[in-house]
């Protein structure tokens, strides 16, 4: 999905990890001695052997995708940024609408 649309940003969540919003604050959540990608060098494994982290990905302007580690506690706003060039509406929008129409009385 985030090659569709160059510029913008995922931030990528490990089971047994949680990202913990506090007002402008952030903190990462990782529970112990449950397996992850977050290397203790900071680097991503994919073999399971680190703890659970967060990362962050973000769409370069060549179509290859960064991938860094969101670091243990910040503000929201740095990992937060706006999609450039507008946000594009997926076509199956309107087709998930009507399939699902709105219920005012819930």
């Amino acid at each position: 999905m985030l090659l569709r649309h160059r510029g913008e940003r995922g931030i990528c969540i490990d089971h047994f990890a949680a990202l913990i919003v506090d007002g402008e604050d952030y903190s990462v959540l990782s529970v112990a001695d449950k397996p992850g990608s977050l290397a203790p060098d900071g680097s991503r494994v994919t073999d399971q052997s680190g703890r659970p982290g967060l990362w962050i990905k973000d769409v370069q302007e060549d179509g290859s995708i960064h991938t860094s580690p969101v670091p243990p506690e910040g503000k929201i706003a740095s990992l937060l940024q706006t999609a450039e060039g507008g946000v594009e509406e997926d076509p199956a929008v309107l087709t998930c609408i009507a399939e699902n129409p709105f219920d005012a009385a819930i």
